[in-house]
């Protein structure tokens, strides 16, 4: 098995980079959750309500999108995606009080990111892979982790400077987004020049296919056992790796710890720990042979360690040194698997001309937990009632060892 070379590596860098940066736009209230309700003029629920809006339109917008990504150069299509990004970033900072346009900008951010660009985003990954998916896709997402938390951290700081000098919250806050705004364009301009368009093996063309997809193809694609095993796989990991973010308001509330200090741990469990999941995909490739495996082995893991805490949570039972004991461990296998998960596609056999839509197509899946699990999440955090989080994260990570357990005893029957 040959290593990834060092432009390939510099490639997955460059992509998890643009990745970090355009999904910074929509998701920007996990960062700038205090300038965006004060400068809004809005409540945090409500920018609520904008995420689940952006949900809800990616999800329908997955398949289409994915069926588009196999008929067109995704380079252009992550181009486009950074290009209309950085509009609607520019446009949301000068009409950021008026819900209406916000709405409309929400919801195109979900046709730029998700529609032109999340599956030709992992399909560009799978691209440079070559025999290394497993380690391709953990530098990909360790880049994108560690470009989220740069890009919070500067425009935080940026913000707060702006004010410190006499500029006004609004203007801060414009200025802020722009310089969002202003790294989309940056990053599209780096795609354009260094990005490679490379042939697809299966058809001799750049990431497209001779012909558009017939109905029949599509539902044979869709209703194949591996890839339904596959996306559920990839829904039951993207459920843990939203969980673990309900670890901060479970040790402010339980244990009284200090916003700070459980900031810091959110830090080192979502930004820090998956920086490290290159080793994680390393592991994978080289030492199991294949990403199921790594799956079947971390999930019990996972699973263990969640009936732990919300057992011992309901006793009364564990003190904060515990918890911290257990859920970091836990947090950095979710991180590994949730940045390995896309590499299960290409263990499926998946024809690398109909890639873009098997990715659709399974992402329509496995996000959906931002749709479902995240306001049900919430309601049990508003009632303290972390342990039943606990229980069906728990039940979440028993599925996915069950689910890659089955699939990985399937196709290697299937040999």
């Amino acid at each position: 098995m040959k290593m990834l070379s060092k432009r390939a590596i510099l490639t997955l860098i460059l992509l998890g980079c643009a990745n970090g940066t355009m999904f910074s736009v929509p998701y920007l209230k996990y960062a700038f959750f205090g300038p965006m309700t004060q400068n809004m003029q809005t409540n945090g629920s409500m920018l609520g309500v904008l995420v689940s809006i952006y949900a809800a339109a990616s999800v329908v917008l997955l398949l289409p999108g994915g069926v588009l990504t196999d008929r067109i150069n995704p380079k252009s299509a992550i181009l486009a995606s950074l290009l209309l990004t950085a509009i609607l970033a520019g446009v949301f900072s000068f009409t950021c009080t008026v819900w209406s346009m916000n709405v409309i900008v929400w919801l195109g951010l979900a046709v730029s990111t998700i529609f032109l660009a999340w599956p030709s985003l992992l399909k560009s990954v799978r691209f440079y892979a070559g025999d290394n998916a497993g380690t391709a896709y953990c530098v990909y997402y360790a880049a994108s982790g560690l470009m989220s938390a740069g890009i919070a951290w500067l425009i935080l700081n940026l913000y707060g400077f702006a004010i410190e000098i006499g500029i006004s919250s609004v203007s801060a806050f414009q200025l802020a987004v722009n310089i969002l705004s202003a790294a989309c364009l940056i990053f599209a301009l780096l795609i354009a020049i260094f990005l490679e368009t490379k042939t697809c093996p299966e058809t001799g063309a750049p990431a497209t296919v001779t012909k558009p997809y017939k109905l029949r193809e599509i539902w044979s694609l869709i209703r194949c056992p591996e890839i339904l095993l596959a996306a559920a796989i990839l829904f039951a990991t993207y459920a843990l790796y939203i969980g673990i973010s309900f670890l901060t308001p479970y040790f402010t509330v339980r244990f009284g710890l200090s916003d700070e200090a459980s900031g810091g741990l959110t830090i080192l469990r979502s930004f820090v720990f998956l920086a490290f999941a290159p080793i994680v995909g390393t592991v994978a490739d080289r030492t199991f042979k294949s990403t199921l495996r790594l799956f079947s082995l971390s999930a019990p893991i996972c699973a263990i360690g969640f009936f732990a805490i919300a057992i011992l949570d309901r006793t009364d039972a564990i003190s904060l040194v515990e918890a911290i004991a257990i859920s970091l461990p836990v947090a950095f296998l979710i991180c590994g698997l949730y940045a390995s998960m896309f590499s299960i596609l290409p263990e499926c056999r998946i024809p690398l001309s109909q890639a873009g839509m098997a990715i659709g197509f399974v992402s329509m899946i496995s996000y959906t937990p931002d749709v479902l699990l995240q306001p049900l999440f919430g309601r049990f955090a508003d009632s303290a009632n972390f342990s039943s989080i606990f229980l069906m994260l728990g039940g979440f990570a028993t599925l996915c060892a069950l689910f890659s357990m089955i699939l990985f005893h399937r196709l290697g029957s299937e040999k």
